[in-house]
């Protein structure tokens, strides 16, 4: 009789440990995707970009790259736009001139949060969001263009050189992504938001507590 009243308190402990004092353990059911998203893209001023290639050495294998990005001015709010710079050459650009699918990984690990914390950018802690869609290239004149490339010069100064560089086939031209899709990866699973979700960001819970709990 003694040894199962042992075995009930032990079950009874995992239970509460497992547990937070809400009774739910924050997992991918809590996540804000929207709002984590938007709060990825709008710290970060680059992600990593993965294309389908268009190499002749590596056609349709995903390829990973990097790029310069921004979704408003240094200070504002988000904006929940993805806005970026592409060049003629860069093999980014020549793959989605043939396959225009691209990915950007947005992490707080960038940031170096997860470091401070002391996790590793792969744990469930570290905050980290996939966005698909495909490359729209802004026309110069438009309001669309001037708001895109006030909000990526602040973050960018430099690149307002960029499009005088006397190179052949280096046109830079300002371009944003058009979403398709949004996951946001936290605790021990993930969920997905849709690009009105994203545009709104208006979700009620709050993602960083469940995240980083």
């Amino acid at each position: 009789m003694y040894q199962y009243v042992l075995i009930g308190v032990l079950f009874s402990a995992i239970a509460i440990n497992a547990s937070p004092a809400g009774g739910k353990r924050p997992g991918a059911d809590d996540l804000n995707v929207a709002q984590e998203a938007r709060r990825l893209v709008h710290q970060a001023n680059w992600a990593s970009v993965a294309t389908i290639s268009s190499d002749s050495a590596n056609t349709g294998y995903p390829m990973v790259n990097l790029l310069s990005t921004a979704d408003s001015k240094v200070g504002a709010d988000s904006s929940g736009e993805i806005y970026f710079y592409m060049m003629g050459v860069d093999k980014v650009a020549r793959d989605v001139r043939k396959d225009n699918k691209i990915s950007f990984m947005f992490t707080d690990a960038q940031e170096g949060e997860c470091n401070k914390r002391g996790d590793d950018p792969w744990s469930h802690k570290c905050a980290r969001t996939l966005i698909t869609g495909q490359v729209k290239r802004l026309e110069e004149g438009t309001d669309e263009h001037a708001r895109g490339l006030e909000a990526f010069l602040s973050r960018h100064p430099t690149a307002s050189h960029w499009p005088k560089i006397p190179v052949p086939d280096h046109d830079f031209y300002l371009c944003k992504l058009e979403v398709t899709d949004v996951m946001v990866f936290g605790q021990y699973g993930y969920r997905h938001a849709t690009p009105a979700e994203y545009a709104a960001g208006t979700d009620a819970v709050n993602v960083a507590n469940a995240i980083h709990a």
